[in-house]
């Protein structure tokens, strides 16, 4: 049998990135990081990776979206509202709706980026958010 593409292991190295903040419909501040990727285009496409219901964006999601900086692409990553660096009440109280009018505010986030082509932003939701991503 083959090895997963991704496997739940530890990061081999950190990949560098810088910390991004932006604003959601209602005024919440979600918080993320921005990996930008070196042999990027002068405008290249972005992927927002958005993890399952209270993971946070630290958490094992470099190992699927290391190969999308391979390949060209910058990525952002986030904490959801209420969840991890993000803010939000109460603390670590989920909701599907909430977080899917967020992921909306990410999209417009990331096409604001300098270097992004913003006809080509995507979306990569790890368990539920493959759903919330999808509304």
């Amino acid at each position: 049998m083959s090895a997963p593409s991704a496997q739940l292991r530890p990061y081999e190295r950190i990949l560098p990135y810088d910390r991004v903040e932006f604003t959601t419909y209602d005024s919440t501040t979600l918080r993320g990081n921005l990996y930008r990727a070196a042999n990027a285009r002068e405008h290249a496409p972005i992927v927002i990776f958005v993890h399952g219901i209270g993971l946070l964006k630290e958490q094992y999601l470099q190992n699927w979206f290391q190969h999308f900086l391979e390949a060209g692409y910058h990525v952002l990553t986030y904490d959801h509202r209420t969840f991890g660096d993000s803010d939000g009440l109460p603390r670590n109280n989920f909701n599907w709706i909430q977080q899917a009018e967020d992921f909306i505010d990410a999209v417009t986030y990331a096409r604001s980026l300098p270097g992004v082509d913003e006809s080509k932003v995507f979306g990569w939701g790890v368990a539920h958010a493959g759903g919330l991503i999808a509304m």
